[in-house]
């Protein structure tokens, strides 16, 4: 793995485990508790997380980095757009296939999230500079490396900043 690609990737793991230990030390009442309808209760943020990184592995599994060799990067308006907004941590609606569905404990969506991100190193393994490609997706085009963890590393701010601390 590039260094700086695995110096960003364990900034985010240490991010990770500093959310986690913010919901570990919430009561359990309070690890559950929604400010409202429309909002996730702190564990559901975990499994959330898990979800959202889970379904980009997923996706670059399938069309990722060995796939796109060769290919050049070039992000859309939209992932600009969205990698603002989630830096400014602006509110926005969460896609379906994130949202978490059921009753979720923490210990799963912890243990999801461990899973994801194994597979997102396995991806980010896969490339030797940040300018690589890895990933399609067709709303926000050709994603290198780096475009990539920036949208990790935004997304985590998001939650960060307004995590739901009841």
């Amino acid at each position: 793995m590039h260094p700086e690609i695995a110096q960003r990737f364990e900034y985010l793991e240490l991010r990770r485990r500093a959310l986690l230990d913010r919901v570990r030390a919430l009561s359990v009442e309070k690890q559950t508790a929604k400010a409202n309808a429309n909002s996730f209760s702190p564990v559901e943020v975990i499994a959330h997380l898990a979800l959202s990184e889970q379904v980009t592995a997923d996706r670059m599994k399938k069309l990722g980095p060995k796939d796109l060799i060769g290919k050049s990067t070039r992000t859309t308006f939209i992932y600009r757009k969205v990698l603002g907004d989630l830096n400014r941590a602006k509110k926005m609606p969460t896609p379906g296939d994130m949202i978490p569905k059921g009753r979720v404990s923490l210990e799963h969506a912890e243990s999801n999230w461990d899973q994801a991100r194994k597979d997102l190193t396995a991806l980010f393994n896969q490339v030797k500079y940040l300018d690589d490609p890895m990933e399609q997706f067709f709303i926000f085009g050709t994603l290198s490396a780096h475009d990539v963890l920036c949208l990790l590393e935004a997304h985590m701010h998001y939650h960060e900043v307004l995590f739901p601390e009841n």
